[in-house]
Formats: C-alpha cells, sequence, structure tokens
C-alpha cells in the first residue's frame, strides 16, 4: 500500500466553511465509521450553536428565555456558555460573547453592508453584557437577567467544535490527525510517515500575511494543539474611506481602533485558541499574556504570533515561528 492510501479523509460544509478530518494510518474501509462520528459530531455542534438557524438549540434560549427563569440547557449548550462566560469574566467583558444582535446588525456578510444608526447600536447596547447570564450547575440551567439577549458563537463556536471532534476522535484510538474547520485547525500527535520515524514530525501551518491574505508571512509546528487567527480582513467593508471589520467592542458597539493587523493563538485546547485568537486582538498583548498566564494552570502554555499595524511580527519563544521573509 503507497503511503498516501492510509490517510484517509472527510470534507463537508459547516459552521458557513468548509471543514476537513484527516486521520492516518487507517485503510478506508477501517477510516469509514470513524470519519461518520466525527462527522456526525460536528454537525451536532453546528445544529447546537447556529446562531442563524431558530431551530438551533442556541437561538432556541435567546428568543424564547423568560428573564430570571432557569432554561435548561443540554450538556454541549451548557459548557459552551461556562467557557464563553469565563473568558468574558476575566476580561472584564472586553471580549464578550453576547454581542449577537450588534452582529447581526451590522451585517458584516451582506453582499453591501452598511455602517448601522448610532441611535439603533445604543439601543441594541443595553441588551449586551456577559453579567446579565448566571449559571445553576446543579439544574444545568441558564438564567437571563433582561431582555434581548442574543449570544454569538462566531468567536468560539468552531474551536468548540474541534475540541469535541478531537475527543471522539481519540475516543477511537485516533493517534495521528488534522483537522481544518475554516482555518482553524486542530492536530492529533504528530504527522505520521510510513518511512521513518512515526509521529515524529509536526503539522507545519502556515501563517496569512494580513496585508496580502494571498501570501504568507511564515509557518509554526503543531503537535497534538489548536492554532487560530483572528485578523481584521476576514470580514470587513469600507465606506467613506474608513475600513470597518467584525471585531466589535462590547461597551461601544462599533469595530475596535485597529492596533493589531492579526493575532494567532496556539494552544493545547482549539477553543481556546478560538476564543484567546479574538480576546488578545481586544485586549491587545500585553493584558492578552496576563490573561492567558490566568489561564496556563487549566489548559497548558500559550503561544502566539501578532502582526502590528506597523507590520511588525512578534512571536512568542515557544511558538516556533519560522518567518518565510
Amino acid at each position: 500500500m503507497q503511503k498516501h492510501e492510509w490517510t484517509q479523509g472527510i470534507d463537508f460544509f459547516a459552521f458557513d466553511t468548509l471543514c476537513s478530518i484527516r486521520i492516518m494510518p487507517y485503510s478506508r474501509s477501517a477510516a469509514a465509521p470513524i470519519l461518520k462520528d466525527a462527522w456526525e459530531t460536528a454537525h451536532l455542534v453546528e445544529q447546537t450553536l447556529n446562531m442563524f438557524d431558530e431551530t438551533s438549540e442556541l437561538s432556541c434560549l435567546c428568543n424564547n428565555y423568560a428573564i430570571s427563569f432557569p432554561f435548561q440547557a443540554s450538556a454541549m449548550l451548557y459548557s459552551f456558555i461556562e467557557d464563553n462566560l469565563r473568558i468574558a469574566a476575566l476580561t472584564d467583558g472586553q471580549f464578550d460573547f453576547t454581542v449577537g444582535a450588534l452582529i447581526k446588525l451590522w451585517d458584516f456578510l451582506a453582499d453591501n453592508p452598511e455602517v448601522p444608526a448610532k441611535e439603533k447600536i445604543a439601543d441594541l447596547l443595553q441588551s449586551v453584557g456577559y453579567q446579565h447570564l448566571s449559571l445553576l450547575p446543579e439544574r444545568r440551567s441558564v438564567v437571563i437577567d433582561c431582555k434581548g439577549i442574543q449570544l454569538d458563537p462566531g468567536a468560539s463556536g468552531k474551536g468548540f467544535a474541534l475540541d469535541k471532534v478531537s475527543v471522539r476522535l481519540r475516543q477511537h484510538h485516533v493517534q495521528h490527525a488534522v483537522l481544518d474547520f475554516g482555518g482553524n485547525i486542530f492536530t492529533i500527535g504528530g504527522k505520521w510517515d510510513a518511512v521513518g520515524s512515526p509521529g515524529g514530525r509536526p503539522w507545519i501551518t502556515a501563517l496569512r500575511n494580513p496585508t496580502d491574505p494571498g501570501s504568507v508571512i511564515g509557518s509554526v509546528p503543531l503537535v497534538d494543539a489548536g492554532i487560530a487567527t483572528s485578523s481584521w480582513y476576514e470580514h470587513c467593508f469600507k465606506k467613506d474611506g474608513e475600513v470597518y471589520y467584525h471585531i466589535l467592542n462590547p461597551y461601544t458597539g462599533f469595530p475596535l481602533p485597529m492596533e493589531l493587523k492579526s493575532m494567532t493563538i496556539i494552544s493545547p485546547s482549539a477553543l481556546y485558541s478560538d476564543i484567546l485568537s479574538t480576546a488578545f486582538f481586544v485586549l491587545g498583548l500585553e493584558k492578552g499574556m496576563r490573561l492567558a498566564e490566568a489561564l496556563k494552570e487549566d489548559i497548558g502554555t500559550i503561544e502566539y504570533v501578532a502582526v502590528t499595524k506597523d507590520d511588525r511580527i512578534l512571536s512568542s519563544p515557544g511558538a516556533g515561528f519560522n518567518s518565510a521573509a
């Protein structure tokens, strides 16, 4: 059997993006039930968290909750909310997933997006704030104390899904895999090679140049790690000479001033890589590293590669960044 035949995979559309899962070393027949289970897990997460599907559990919570009355959530939705609330509290609300109504108002994915009226933004800001949510662990329930709260999974949903799928793969005893959900990546083990040392080589991931997304700034190695990047170019538009991008200030309802062009986070958790890439973008490097230190005991070491607004590339020593220059 040729080396490439040991790699089996599946490609599918979810989370409004192309997703791929590759596992090795497996024959096609041995991989089929594993990949089917992984696909089903990914779609279960999407069905739970899709803010644009009125039948999703997340939408049912946001559209049907009664003020100050417990909403019993599935284990999946409850853990998703719990993780997001933790980061929101640690950042004093500068990262806040309750901005869903504002995200829908700005509608960055529209063909011709417009800058919303300040009055509409001010009105929706009354329904933004993680402090309006509380959890009842003994009842696995969520309590919301004001009207109009809309939760946005955009900064954490793909990472959450990657962690859930990787758990399922490990339960099938998969030791070598790479998962790519729209640029959010998680690796299990190293890259298996039938010739030489199995699992001895890291996966190499290229990092886009935020100034010229068709090129790369360099690469980083990954072994048992998740990587995610937040950048201004992902969803943005220009109006009257000013660029508006999709990362909003939860206190003003407007995009943040650009201090960083892109922020890449590498950590043992795809979820926290996803969340922290946005949180660092909001906080800046200095405050972001203090947040990383606060989380280190629970999730392990967090590494970064940042591109500043003046195109300097900064990276932590453990990131293993290899410049393309």
